[in-house]
């Protein structure tokens, strides 16, 4: 199978479709058959990654970039959102960033990572000790 995304004049992906190997040139297949704007999209990560309605499409790199998941978040060098300060990196058994709900013996577990922008800061539950509220300032988590 072959995949095609329709992008608007800024590269916005308004549709995803699936069509046959036999199909040659994709692009001009699609905009012939559907109309608008196609680009041929690979799950090789020809294009960094395959799209969904809503990503971009960066003519210049010819790749697909993932929507910004918050308004802060700057786009680095390989085309991934980041935050202003970093993402904190899991530490071992005491200092776990990501949600791990499949280690219960682990008392130090932190759940539902979100970013605050509003303190410009990743916050997060954790849930298997005391339920509090934390912050990471960098380094470590913080109660709040």
């Amino acid at each position: 199978m072959k995949y095609a995304a329709k992008i608007n004049a800024g590269g916005l992906v308004l549709d995803v479709v699936t069509i046959g190997d036999d199909v040659s040139n994709v692009s001009t297949y699609c905009a012939d058959t559907f109309g608008g704007t196609w680009v041929e999209a690979y799950t090789d990560g020809t294009r960094k990654q395959m799209p969904s309605i809503g990503y971009t499409y960066d003519e210049e790199n010819q790749v697909f970039i993932l929507p910004k998941p918050y308004s802060d978040f700057v786009l680095n060098s390989n085309f991934d959102w980041e935050a202003p300060n970093g993402m904190p990196e899991p530490r071992g058994d005491t200092e776990l960033a990501y949600p791990n709900p499949d280690d219960p013996a682990n008392p130090n577990i932190y759940t539902n990572v979100t970013w605050n922008s509003t303190d410009d800061k990743w916050q997060a539950t954790q849930d298997l000790t005391t339920g509090d509220t934390v912050q990471w300032n960098g380094a470590e988590w913080i109660v709040v």
